[in-house]
């Protein structure tokens, strides 16, 4: 129903709140349960050469919002502070990851799981059920800002907009991209599956609309 990234826009107020609250309680809990005995190792320079190729894809994951800067740029009412919004967009996305980062790090060291709810002493925290909450929902609003740009390309290639009931098209449409998310979901729902997966899209988009294209 909502036909431009426009019209999303405001559910990226949203998602800044679910970010603030998953920063407060991820840390909170870190702090109620210590990394439990023998103490954590921490390395300076990680020893695991492969796994530089999983961290350089995630990050390029996390600023990899390149592809819908064309669009945001043409949604906006003030064009004239795009470089502005773009450096706090950024920076913002700095400010979330890395206290999480270094704090969890700190505490449970080499014992650090990703995602971090499932690291051993954690999982039986209350407050993880909140913390998986707030994911489910950062992902639930974030999913039309970021699938926004490429549906309206995909309805501009099929003329849905001039068709009759254009609105009616524009959902079958969606739907289907939807449905599509959907069986992706599904088929990589373990854990085991799933980050293998991201990591290997990331390489093969994030890194080149990040690092390449540009």
């Amino acid at each position: 129903l909502l036909k431009t990234l426009g019209e999303v826009a405001p559910l990226s107020y949203l998602n800044m709140a679910v970010n603030v609250s998953l920063l407060v309680v991820t840390l909170s809990a870190a702090a109620r349960h210590p990394s439990a005995p023998p103490p954590p190792k921490h390395e300076i320079v990680g020893s695991h050469l492969f796994k530089f190729g999983t961290a350089f894809a995630s990050f390029g994951f996390a600023y990899g919002v390149h592809p819908v800067l064309p669009s945001i740029l043409a949604s906006m009412r003030r064009p004239q502070h795009y470089v502005r919004m773009v450096g706090a967009s950024f920076l913002s996305t700095l400010l979330f990851y890395v206290p999480i980062m270094v704090v969890c790090y700190d505490v449970y060291g080499d014992r650090v799981l990703s995602p971090v709810y499932r690291t051993p002493e954690l999982q039986h925290d209350a407050s993880v059920r909140v913390i998986i909450g707030l994911i489910t929902a950062h992902l639930l609003f974030a999913y039309p800002v970021v699938m926004n740009p490429p549906e309206r390309a995909l309805e501009g290639a099929l003329r849905v907009d001039s068709r009759r009931r254009p609105l009616l098209w524009r959902m079958v449409v969606r739907s289907l991209v939807v449905f599509g998310s959907g069986l992706v979901s599904v088929a990589m729902q373990k854990p085991e599956f799933f980050g293998p997966f991201l990591d290997l899209v990331s390489s093969f988009t994030s890194t080149f609309t990040v690092y390449i294209l540009p």
